[in-house]
């Protein structure tokens, strides 16, 4: 039987990313590389990741993969963020592609009703998969603010080592909820010179549950 699996899920533009670079920063196996953990094998066309047992993964639009599962006893945490804002940062990130493009605001209205109606279809689908007490849903706003408390929460619900919050809340940079003014994937990535290591803690697919 697999190792259970840390899934990371949500609707995009939601904290997903760093939410793993958390993980990654206390050595916590991830699928995927550094910054965004976005392996070709985690595309929309997937809804079966029990292959990815004792592993941290990150699941996009889980409302949009029928059937989904994971392995035995995996745990989700489920990402979310308030969706006007979610919205304006999706617009901002497709205007990078499509300069002049999704600039309407009925085409930002639209997407935040979308927003809020996929949220809860992508809840009910992780607690279907995984049950109940095995989702448990984060907010966006509540990382940015207090990374520590954030991080706190984390460890808890996933049973972590107590003092791993201390190296996960340094991943986030501390700032009030809104827009931030640069796009962090891509300083990032920008940056890949300076990919940082995780730190020398004993991991094992024990500390998993």
């Amino acid at each position: 039987m697999s190792a259970p699996s840390i899934v990371v899920a949500g609707l995009g533009r939601c904290g997903m990313s760093c939410v793993m670079q958390m993980l990654h920063s206390v050595g916590i196996p991830c699928a995927g590389d550094w910054p965004d953990f976005e392996p070709e094998e985690m595309n929309l066309g997937r809804s079966d990741f029990r292959d990815f047992g004792g592993q941290a993964i990150k699941v996009l639009d889980p409302q949009k993969r029928p059937g989904l599962q994971f392995a035995p006893q995996s745990q989700v945490i489920l990402m979310t963020r308030n969706a006007t804002i979610q919205a304006q940062s999706h617009v901002r990130f497709l205007q990078q592609s499509f300069p002049g493009a999704f600039n309407s605001v009925g085409t930002q209205d639209r997407l935040v009703r979308s927003l809020e109606r996929d949220i809860g279809l992508a809840t009910r689908e992780c607690m279907r998969s995984v049950g109940v007490r095995n989702v448990r849903c984060l907010w966006f706003e509540d990382m940015i603010r207090e990374p520590l408390g954030f991080a706190g929460a984390l460890v808890k619900f996933l049973g972590l080592p107590k003092g791993w919050e201390d190296t996960m809340s340094k991943v986030v940079i501390k700032r009030t909820p809104g827009l931030n003014p640069t796009f962090l994937e891509f300083d990032q990535l920008a940056s890949l010179d300076n990919f940082p290591s995780p730190a020398h803690i004993p991991f094992s697919n024990k500390d998993l549950g």
